[in-house]
């Protein structure tokens, strides 16, 4: 099934002309330096940087850190819904596409260890939270420190972009599951408000009735 998903979301990529994703991994896979570059993007400003970034945050930006970790933990709830209504292989797991697991091939990483087996879905492709989990972290930084310290402004609008690429090149994604991410992100990021809005407020009441 998760096959046959993945062939629909190529044949939607065809039909609006951006299947490139075989294109984009051999442009890098023969520069060592470049595929080592997005495996590192890809393994470890993900879920590594959101523990580092979420425990600075915690302790200092606190009113941005629950925001933020609403939207991921919201996010991540609808991620879980589409996995298991619209199971996806990636590219890597479709055999017709010559797509190499590049993270195994060039760092011996890999998400289907036996040791993370139990704790990770190999069909879980739509959408990235990846590329979603970048940009709610590129929202969350941007104001708990985008003000003080303009770089850090820049490096959080640049860290969705080549999360994107990673996603690729690395052979885990298709193009589509960006745009899926955003849309995570988006769900996110209304949750998170809603519960800043209305949500929190409410239960305060309650909780000092």
């Amino acid at each position: 099934l998760a096959l046959s998903h993945a062939r629909q979301v190529i044949d939607a990529e065809k039909s609006l002309g951006i299947f490139h994703e075989y294109a984009w991994q051999q442009a890098f896979i023969h520069n060592q330096l470049a595929v080592k570059f997005f495996n590192f993007v890809y393994f470890w400003l993900d879920f590594p940087l959101i523990a580092a970034l979420g425990l600075l945050m915690y302790w200092k930006r606190r009113r941005q850190y629950t925001f933020t970790r609403d939207a991921i933990l919201a996010s991540g709830a609808f991620a879980l819904v589409c996995y298991y209504l619209y199971p996806v292989a990636p590219p890597r797991l479709v055999p017709e596409l010559g797509i190499i697991d590049s993270l195994q091939a060039f760092n011996n990483l890999s998400y289907q260890a036996q040791s993370t087996s139990f704790f990770v879905n190999p069909y879980a492709a739509m959408p990235s939270l990846h590329v979603g989990w970048a940009v709610l972290i590129a929202v969350g930084v941007a104001w708990a420190y985008g003000g003080t310290w303009r770089p850090v402004l820049l490096l959080c609008l640049l860290h969705p972009l080549p999360q994107w690429a990673s996603t690729v090149v690395t052979g885990n994604h298709f193009f589509l599951d960006g745009v899926g991410g955003l849309v995570a992100a988006a769900f996110g990021l209304a949750a998170a408000y809603a519960m800043q809005r209305w949500g929190y407020p409410r239960l305060q009441r309650l909780l000092w009735r």
